[in-house]
């Protein structure tokens, strides 16, 4: 009987300290997915943030080029003039270049402003990425410890019951 009873209290002990093991290598698991999640979306966050640089110096070199073009319109504008003999001082001249330099800053603001709304969301969408890496590791490490602590509370339950007074 005492060697019996010596492998049956050895068994509670494999069996208790299998349930702690458990315990830990899920907690490690949803520790270490959870650090997958986080730096994905960390990388994510990267990318868009390089897209919205992108966006900012497309929306820059976009404004250069339509200042220069209207620049050039502007000119040749001034050449048709000169060639027709029409004053550049007169009020025709005037009208007729303000309205298409009114006409020329409307389009690139709406385009410029269009790229950086576009480079915004961007750099808002980098933010959510980053929170949701870091909710997604905070997440993994509570999950975690609520595994370490069933795998503990389980093989105290094993052991406590192999303690208990058999009802037979």
């Amino acid at each position: 009987m005492g060697v019996a009873a010596g492998l049956s209290l050895a068994a509670t002990g494999l069996q208790a300290g299998g349930f702690f093991l458990k315990g830990q290598a899920a907690a490690s698991n949803a520790r270490a997915q959870g650090q997958s999640t986080g730096f994905s979306r960390f990388y994510d966050a990267m990318q868009a943030q390089i897209a919205a640089q992108a966006g900012e110096l497309k929306a820059t070199e976009t404004d250069t080029f339509l200042r220069r073009r209207t620049e050039g319109a502007l000119a040749n504008i001034d050449a048709v003039l000169a060639g027709t003999g029409t004053v550049d001082s007169s009020p025709s001249s005037w009208a007729v270049k303000n309205r298409f330099e009114y006409l020329a800053d409307e389009a690139r603001t709406s385009q410029t402003g269009n790229i950086r709304r576009q480079a915004q969301a961007d750099r808002n969408q980098a933010q959510l990425y980053a929170l949701s890496g870091v909710n997604a590791i905070n997440a993994a490490n509570d999950n975690a410890r609520d595994l370490d602590t069933l795998g503990l509370l389980s093989s105290g339950g094993s052991i406590f019951k192999r303690l208990l007074p058999s009802s037979d």
